[in-house]
This record gives C-alpha cells, structure tokens and sequence, in this order.
C-alpha cells in the first residue's frame, strides 16, 4: 500500500527518497529523519524540489557520451535541464547511474522525472515519478504539426524541427488523449522501431483518427526517432508539410 501525502492526502502523487519527500500534488517538500542524529537542511534548494537530492548537473563521461550518441548538443543538455544521479533510492530498491530527464509545466513547476539507466546490462531501462499523464513536451521548434513519440530523449531531437511530445512508453491513457485531442492542429505519430512501437503506433492512428483536427500522418521507420541525424529529420519534416498522404513515411 503506498503511502499518503501528510499534507494533501494524496497516494498517487507522494514519492519518499532517501533523506527527503515530495509530492507531485501539492508541491510539498519534507525532510525525513530517518536515524537518530541525523540533521536535515535549513535550506531546500528550489531545484531539488520533487529531485533526488543527489542529483547533479554535472554529468559524467558516461552520460555525456551516451546523450551525444543520438546527437544531443551541450545546448539541449542546458535548456531541458538535464541531471545525473549515482544512486536512486525509489520504490523499494536503489537504482544506479541515472540520467534524470525532468519535465516542467509552464510555470516552471516540476511535473514529474524519468532516471533512465545508462547501461544496456540494468534491467529496467526507466525509473519514474510523479504524474506522468503529463507527458514530456519539447521546447524548441514550434510547428502547426505536432509529433508524437515514445521517449524523452526522441522528443527532444524531433523538437529541433517541428513540435513534439514524449508518450513515456507506448501506452495513451484518457488523459492523455485528451490532452493531445485539445491541440487541435495535426498530429504525427513516430513510434519506435520495434514491433511494441509499430503495434502501438496503429492502435494510436485507429483511436486518434475520428478525433484528431486536421487529420493524422505516420512515420515508420527500422530505428528509433532519437538515432537520426538533424539533416534527416528536417528532410522528413519537409515531406510532412507537403504532402496530402497520411502514411507514406518509411526511412
């Protein structure tokens, strides 16, 4: 049974770590006392607010190499406020070397965060918390199109060209769907290469199709969105704005 936020009462929202707590609701930050002696901060840092208090914005070798192997500048690293932590104490278990890929609303608020592992061998690829109905919205290019893709780290890329919002994996829920139906501009889904991306990437068109503004285009591609060049992604972009076709899109 999770645990309740002492000051909203909300479960779903109320994440503890090591030496603090927050929760996604409210926006309450708590120390926790967690053996005798232990003194906690005077201070709250206002950029740890819902973070690990670990985190840092100095990334190591291994996270600066595995962010510019899908061509991540040092200027995206800066504005999506990217962090890493050694060790992530969450849902029971510590998780280790995590990238932290934060998602703030509008008003700078944080939304929630993603740990994503930086080893192939760590068999759980992604650690998240707080409300992830939310979705992950890049910052960068401002498109009439808007594209739809899996992870942080796609949108971030595809946002050098046009819109585009991170699912967090291949599920929709109602919210979700609400909130992409509420953009009322023309939607394109880029799903992951996989067969659980192809699969899901259909039953998004299907589902998106009697509702979305302005009709639907696809892409489908062998390799993720995040592995491709700028070039190719402002090449695809191109064929998108003119074309009538909805899903001719194979690269």
């Amino acid at each position: 049974m999770r645990k309740e936020c002492p000051t909203c009462g909300s479960s779903s929202g109320y994440v503890e770590y090591q030496l603090s707590s927050w929760c996604f609701r409210c926006h309450k930050l708590t120390w926790l006392k967690r053996e005798k002696g232990y003194i906690h901060p005077t201070k709250a840092t206002k950029i740890f607010e819902g973070l690990p208090m670990s985190s840092t914005y100095a990334l190591p070798a291994t996270a600066i190499a595995w962010l510019k192997k899908y061509h991540v500048t040092d200027e995206q690293i800066d504005l999506y406020k990217f962090m890493y932590v050694k060790e992530l104490d969450t849902g029971g278990r510590t998780y280790h070397d995590r990238l932290i890929i934060p998602s703030y609303n509008k008003e700078g608020v944080l939304k929630f965060f993603q740990g994503r592992a930086l080893s192939s061998k760590d068999d759980t690829k992604y650690v998240s918390s707080g409300n992830m109905s939310y979705m992950f919205w890049s910052k960068q290019a401002d498109t009439r199109l808007l594209c739809i893709v899996e992870d942080a780290i796609s949108a971030v890329r595809v946002g050098e060209v046009m819109s585009c919002v991170s699912l967090g994996g291949t599920s929709v829920n109602e919210e979700k769907l609400g909130r992409l139906l509420e953009e009322k501009r023309p939607l394109v889904v880029w799903l992951d290469g996989d067969k659980p991306g192809q699969n899901a990437s259909r039953k998004l068109i299907t589902r998106l199709s009697n509702l979305a503004i302005g009709g639907i285009q696809a892409v489908y591609s062998q390799k993720d969105p995040k592995t491709y060049s700028t070039e190719q992604l402002k090449a695809l972009y191109k064929e998108l704005r003119t074309t009538k076709d909805q899903y001719v899109f194979r690269i």
